[in-house]
């Protein structure tokens, strides 16, 4: 039957579940009503304003961002004991 229902005499229904067909609102800087462009990495969406620069987040992407920084910095711990170990050895 597929994703898209035809009813006679009228277009294919578009599911609302499917992401990449939603439109997504442009949001305007709260500083200076600018339209803002979404920025993603490593999963993490945030809005930066074309004109002033800045970068607005939504509920919880604080967290996200500072425990992505939290284990990047075990990470890079755990890779310089293991460097002072090596050395160690020699």
């Amino acid at each position: 039957m597929g994703l898209f229902k035809k009813q006679a005499g009228k277009k294919p229904a578009v599911p609302e579940n499917i992401g990449f067909l939603k439109k997504e609102k442009v949001l305007n800087c709260p500083k200076d009503q600018t339209p803002m462009i979404k920025l993603t990495s490593r999963g993490i969406t945030v809005d930066k304003c074309r004109k002033c620069g800045g970068i607005w987040l939504d509920k919880g992407e604080m967290r996200k961002i500072i425990e992505g920084f939290d284990a990047h910095q075990k990470e890079l711990a755990k890779q310089e004991e293991q460097e002072l170990k090596n050395n160690k050895k020699k």
